[in-house]
């Protein structure tokens, strides 16, 4: 994995707020153009909550609702680790970036 993720510094410090909000207890990993540094400037932010149990409908809910209604000037797609199959993990696992959501605190 890699140390970084193409993202500014104060839509970094959002994210990690946003997550440490909703999920501080889970680690999570950016994948996809933001990970790898091919994105545009309105790419997309794609993130893995990793956990082997899927998060509650609830949580997973308001958490892209508060990415939705947030100042980033990008879509963020969720996926959970709990949900995904094995091909799947190994790219997040190859291209991801972790985010310690605790940092932005």
């Amino acid at each position: 994995m890699s140390e970084t993720v193409d993202l500014k510094p104060d839509q970094l410090f959002l994210v990690k707020s946003i997550l440490n909000r909703y999920v501080p207890n889970r680690d999570v990993v950016a994948f996809g153009s933001r990970a790898t540094w091919t994105a545009k400037e309105y790419s997309d932010l794609d993130l893995a909550i990793l956990g082997q149990e899927p998060l509650s409908g609830r949580i997973t809910a308001s958490l892209r609702e508060e990415f939705v209604e947030s100042a980033l000037p990008f879509k963020v797609d969720i996926v959970e680790w709990a949900r995904v199959n094995d091909e799947f993990r190994a790219i997040i696992l190859r291209d991801g970036v972790e985010l310690n959501a605790n940092d932005a605190v």
